[in-house]
């Protein structure tokens, strides 16, 4: 004979079939989209981290006032160093509407495009970016309130 617990358990299921069924399923969803959510996050967290890694991503940054390609070569060579590349950081700003500015940094990319640490490609358009052209992450595009192939105004200090 059954204990009694186990009596009235079973004796709940068979009186409340409707409900017990509700129960089974409720559960059965949450397993399943709970199992989805968690794959779905594995599977991004993966992609990054390749697409990132796929830039390239420099481990270490040093900023100077002025370098040349003697600095480049002399860091280019310490036997921990695996990749080295100088590139210009210029401080700018951007217009956001008729009187409103917002700080920028604006990265000078090598006159050929490429890139070794860092890498950046467009989504769209040529690569390499074609003289006067700004490629703008696109992160910032909302930000800085324009789409791709509109014309924007940047001010850099000491510059018309």
């Amino acid at each position: 004979m059954a204990r009694p617990r186990w009596q009235k358990i079973f004796r709940d299921v068979m009186n409340n079939r409707t409900r017990t069924v509700l129960v089974v399923v409720s559960i059965a969803i949450g397993v399943f989209v709970f199992g989805t959510i968690f794959a779905g996050l594995l599977v991004v967290q993966r992609e990054l981290d390749a697409s990132y890694l796929r830039t390239n991503p420099a481990s270490m940054t040093i900023t100077t006032t002025a370098f040349d390609d003697e600095l480049v070569d002399a860091v280019a060579n310490l036997p921990q160093v695996q990749a080295v590349q100088g590139r210009r950081a210029v401080a700018a700003r951007i217009q956001l509407g008729p009187a409103t500015w917002q700080d920028a940094v604006l990265y000078v990319l090598p006159d050929d495009g490429i890139t070794t640490v860092n890498m950046v490609r467009p989504e769209q358009g040529t690569w390499p970016p074609e003289g006067r052209t700004l490629l703008i992450e696109r992160a910032s595009m909302k930000k800085a309130q324009t789409a791709i192939g509109e014309s924007v105004v940047i001010e850099v200090p000491g510059q018309t």
